[in-house]
């Protein structure tokens, strides 16, 4: 059976983080800098002239709290409150300025993200303010770098982590390299003024390498029902079948009410009511015998007048199948009916098919035909020494033809009661 290609590409799943739909604010727990000066030392003096080469004798760490803004989707700013210990190195140091010493701190930073919105690590360059109060004296360098942000906590959480270079532009401050890394939790979120769009985009929506807004597995530009979900094996849009009966409304000519699919959905008509229908009936106003092709023998004719030495039944098959068909199902119980009112009655099934493949596919098909009604009949309670049965392929179509108008005629097994 033919399978229809699967339109769901593979790929990495993406989450949108916070910053693509409502400004937020979050509270540092941990804010770590550190300003070394002994990387740019290097540069202006590399005799070191004995002195001492511990890190914190050319560098200082500061550990803070502070508080982050994001404004827009690419745009957010910080500021910290610390305490640092280290050095602090000047162009023209005192001894003073050699000692490690405990002080305070002040930063700000301003970030511009530069990746798309929707992902959950955001690289961002960035640009500060660091202010150093040491001995009476403030000290203050202009720090610039690269960065990158990492959202946790289900967007309720982030980690920072940075490094640039530091300007020093008060009492002579040497130039430094500087590192930044910081915890995150969340304090607020604030909806932007345009509800109605966050109302109408979630922020929660699905990337697979592309953006599927309904998070069903099929990429918008593939998705017929991009704002609903649906299966990939429907082009994105949910499948539809109102009165269950297996046909998409989109096929069905009569969604409403239930049919077979060799019906196109709608139910199979029987306007007389004799158990045959209006598709096979030869007189679909007048109740009649399927034996006779559904018209009237003799309307005068009495029930015992009409029974003869040999009655004949026809079930019809769908192509190359061999299940049975609701019309099927309804001519058997009037086989057996029948035959439990007749016990003088036995049972002859030869089984045909239509001209198309070869012979030997289409005496199976036959033989399969003829044992899935020999079993329905079985089933029901006929005893199976009163049943024979025979198969003859495609050896004696009743239309000789490959019209496909007339061939469903040509898919059939005979019923014959035949008198003891």
């Amino acid at each position: 059976q033919e399978q229809k290609p699967s339109l769901q590409p593979k790929g990495v799943q993406l989450k949108y983080t916070p910053s693509s739909e409502v400004k937020w604010k979050m509270f540092g727990l941990n804010r770590i800098h550190i300003q070394d000066f002994g990387i740019t030392d290097q540069y202006v003096d590399t005799c070191n002239c004995g002195e001492s080469r511990a890190f914190l004798d050319k560098a200082n760490v500061t550990v803070g709290m502070g508080f982050y803004n994001n404004v827009s989707k690419n745009i957010a700013f910080s500021g910290d409150l610390g305490m640092s210990y280290g050095t602090i190195a000047k162009n023209r140091p005192t001894p003073s300025d050699k000692k490690q010493l405990w002080f305070s701190t002040i930063r700000f930073d301003a970030y511009y993200h530069i990746s798309d919105t929707r992902l959950q690590m955001r690289p961002y360059v960035f640009a500060g303010i660091h202010g150093s109060q040491r001995s009476a004296k403030s000290l203050i360098s202009v720090p610039m770098g690269l960065g990158i942000r990492y959202m946790l906590f289900n967007n309720n959480g982030m980690i920072t982590a940075q490094a640039g270079y530091g300007l020093g532009i008060s009492h002579t401050l040497k130039n430094n390299i500087n590192y930044s890394w910081g915890l995150y939790v969340n304090m607020s979120k604030k909806k932007k003024s345009n509800q109605k769009l966050i109302e109408q985009t979630p922020i929660d929506t699905c990337t697979i390498a592309t953006l599927d807004t309904d998070c069903d597995g099929v990429v918008d530009r593939l998705d017929k029902c991009p704002t609903v979900p649906g299966s990939a094996n429907n082009f994105g849009c949910p499948i539809i079948d109102r009165d269950f009966d297996g046909i998409l409304d989109e096929n069905d000519k009569c969604p409403d009410i239930a049919g077979p699919s060799t019906n196109q959905g709608c139910p199979l008509l029987d306007k007389d009511g004799d158990g045959l229908t209006d598709k096979f009936d030869k007189c679909p106003e007048i109740a009649g015998p399927p034996s006779n092709d559904g018209c009237p023998e003799t309307p005068q004719k009495d029930e015992a007048s009409r029974i003869k030495d040999t009655v004949q039944y026809i079930i019809y098959f769908d192509f190359d199948k061999y299940n049975l068909t609701v019309t099927s199902f309804q001519i058997l119980d009037e086989v057996k009916e029948f035959l439990r009112r007749n016990d003088n009655y036995n049972l002859n099934l030869i089984g045909h098919t239509d001209l198309e493949g070869d012979s030997s596919y289409n005496n199976k098909l036959s033989e399969n035909r003829v044992k899935t009604t020999k079993n329905y009949l079985i089933s029901y309670g006929i005893p199976e020494e009163k049943i024979s049965i025979g198969f003859l392929g495609k050896s004696k179509p009743a239309i000789p033809s490959f019209d496909k108008l007339l061939a469903w005629k040509n898919r059939r097994v005979e019923i014959f009661l035949i008198k003891k």
